[in-house]
């Protein structure tokens, strides 16, 4: 619409007897120019001539092709960081996974041990090594046994106890859907209270 209007208006100048039309109009006829900026006027308020506008059109041609090139740009930038986020989350969930594991073994080698404070008189019967298996054959100890089989995959755990002094260690070792081997491992001493 405003080429329009600016061809319309650009007629109204035409040398004549109307003078003050041309001054009046002429201030008019640049401003709807600089707006529209497709069209520019000349001096007599004709449009450019054909050899600007196909300089202009290759320059926007060239940059129209730069500005293509500048959005691949931005795209690739934009798809790096994503990736990256994407590898971020996967080693957070990893970890957070390897958090829990570490937590869930604490809590089971302090379950086990405050059974053992309970049944000090038994304590003897919670060794559960590669060579002694008394842990297997008692009740309390079989069904810790069963429940870390059951929170941790692939879990080995191992206790042993020196009766004499009544020290005591928990060694849990897991292996990870991933591969990677943890261990936990906890030590105490647990002796009754001596009457007196």
């Amino acid at each position: 619409m405003r080429p329009v209007i600016v061809a319309f208006v650009s007629r109204l100048l035409v040398p004549g007897p109307s003078n003050c039309v041309i001054l009046l109009c002429q201030p008019l006829i640049h401003v709807l120019a600089r707006i529209d900026f497709g069209v520019r006027m000349s001096a007599h308020s004709r449009f450019s001539s054909s050899k600007n506008r196909e300089l202009r059109q290759t320059r926007r041609g060239r940059q129209d092709g730069f500005a293509l090139l500048e959005a691949l740009v931005a795209m690739l930038v934009f798809a790096l960081g994503i990736l990256g986020i994407i590898g971020l989350q996967g080693n957070m969930t990893r970890e957070q996974g390897v958090v829990k594991m570490r937590a869930d073994a604490a809590f089971l080698a302090s379950e086990i041990i405050g059974s053992m404070w309970v049944d000090i008189a038994n304590i003897a019967l919670y060794k559960a090594t590669s060579g002694d298996q008394s842990c297997n054959a008692y009740t309390r100890c079989n069904d810790w046994l069963n429940k870390v089989s059951a929170t941790l995959p692939s879990a080995a755990p191992e206790i042993t106890v020196a009766p004499a002094t009544g020290d005591v260690t928990v060694t849990i070792t897991w292996t990870m859907p991933g591969g990677d081997s943890h261990k936990f491992t906890t030590a105490t001493t647990i002796v009754a209270a001596k009457a007196g």
